[in-house]
C-alpha cells in the first residue's frame, strides 16, 4: 500500500485459521493469526494526529446495540515486522522480532491474556512477558521486562518534549499496573545520566541500582515510594547550581524515599558513603575523603531542604 508514492504498508504473509464448524453455530473461532515479514510507516502530523496512510472507509459507524459478537482468537503470532515512526525530522524504528498473544474472547468480561514480546527499538533490545487481565474495568498488566540501554533523550523527543534528562538506562525486573496503582521492582543501570534545567544540573557516570522497588499511587495526584533495598553505587557525579559545585567519587546510597502529594520529598533510613567529596563556591573549596552519613532528610520542592 502506497500513499503519495511512499510505501506505507507491506505484508508478505498473513494467515487466519478459522474453524469452519463453529461458523455454523454463529461463533467465530480463529485458531491462529500469523503475521510475518511486514512493514508499517506511521507519521505524526504537525497537529499531533497519527497518520497510518490508510484510505478512509465510509463515515462514522453507528453505535452497536446488544452484546459483542461471539469471537474467540486462540492465538496471535507476529514476527519480522518493522514499524517506522516519523515526526517531522524525528525518526524511530521498532523491529518486532517476535510477538505472541494468547487466547482472547471478545464476549468474556473476565480473562487473562498472556503476551510475550521480543523487539528492538532503534537497535536496542526489549523483551518481556506479561499477563493482561480484563475484568470489565480498566485492564491490568503484570509481568517481567528486560531492556538494553535505552536512549532517554530520544524517548523525550518522540514525546515532543525538550530533553531534560540525557543518558542511557537499562532495566531488568518486574512491572505491574492495576488501575490507579503501579509497581516496579528490579535492577537499573546507567552508563551516564545528565539533568540540566535553568542554572542547575546533575551529571552522573556509571550508576547501578541492583535492587529497588517503586510503588506508585496515580490517583488522585501522584504519590511514590522508592525503596533502595541494596546500595545504589555511582562511580562519579557532579552537581552545580548558582556558581556552586559538588564533585563526588565512589558513592553508595541506601534509603527509602517518599514523594507525597503536594510536593514534599522525604528520605528515611539514609546511609550514604563517598570515597571523595569536593565542594567549591567562587574561590572557596572543601575536600573530604572517606565520608559517611546517616539520617533522614526532607525537601519541599518549592522550598529548602530540612
Amino acid at each position: 500500500l502506497r500513499a503519495d508514492g511512499i510505501p506505507r504498508l507491506r505484508i508478505d504473509r498473513l494467515l487466519a485459521d478459522i474453524d469452519p464448524v463453529r461458523l455454523l453455530t454463529g461463533s467465530v473461532v480463529v485458531e491462529q493469526i500469523l503475521l510475518e515479514d511486514a512493514y508499517v510507516l506511521i507519521e505524526r502530523l504537525p497537529d499531533g494526529r497519527i497518520d497510518l496512510g490508510l484510505p478512509e472507509f465510509g463515515g462514522e459507524s453507528a453505535p452497536s446495540e446488544g452484546p459483542p459478537p461471539d469471537v474467540v482468537v486462540a492465538g496471535v503470532d507476529v514476527s519480522g515486522v518493522r514499524v517506522e515512526f516519523r515526526d517531522g525530522d524525528q525518526r524511530s524504528v521498532v523491529e518486532v522480532d517476535r510477538l505472541k498473544v494468547g487466547q482472547y474472547a471478545l464476549r468474556s468480561d473476565e480473562q487473562v491474556v498472556p503476551v510475550a514480546l521480543d523487539l528492538h527499538w532503534d537497535g536496542r533490545p526489549i523483551a518481556g512477558s506479561f499477563d493482561v487481565r480484563f475484568d470489565g474495568g480498566t485492564p491490568g498488566v503484570a509481568g517481567s521486562l528486560v531492556t538494553g540501554l535505552l536512549d532517554l533523550a530520544q524517548a523525550q523527543r518522540l514525546a515532543r518534549l525538550e530533553p531534560q534528562v540525557i543518558g542511557e538506562v537499562e532495566f531488568d525486573g518486574r512491572v505491574a499496573w492495576d488501575g490507579d496503582r503501579a509497581e516496579v521492582e528490579g535492577t537499573v543501570a546507567a552508563t551516564r545520566l545528565q539533568y540540566q534545567i535553568g542554572g542547575r544540573g546533575v551529571s552522573i557516570q556509571t550508576l547501578a541500582m541492583p535492587a529497588f522497588r517503586l510503588d506508585l499511587d496515580l490517583e488522585p495526584g501522584l504519590e511514590a515510594e522508592l525503596h533502595i533495598e541494596q546500595p545504589l553505587t555511582v562511580d562519579t557525579w557532579q552537581w552545580s547550581a548558582d556558581g556552586q559545585g559538588v564533585f563526588g567519587k565512589g558513592g553508595t546510597l541506601k534509603a527509602r524515599v517518599v514523594f507525597r502529594r503536594g510536593g514534599e520529598v522525604q528520605a528515611d533510613d539514609v546511609l550514604f558513603e563517598a570515597s571523595q567529596l569536593a565542594w567549591n563556591d567562587k574561590g572557596r573549596s572543601l575536600a573530604i575523603e572517606g565520608l559517611q552519613m546517616a539520617g533522614r532528610a526532607s525537601q519541599q520542592l518549592s522550598g529548602d531542604a530540612v
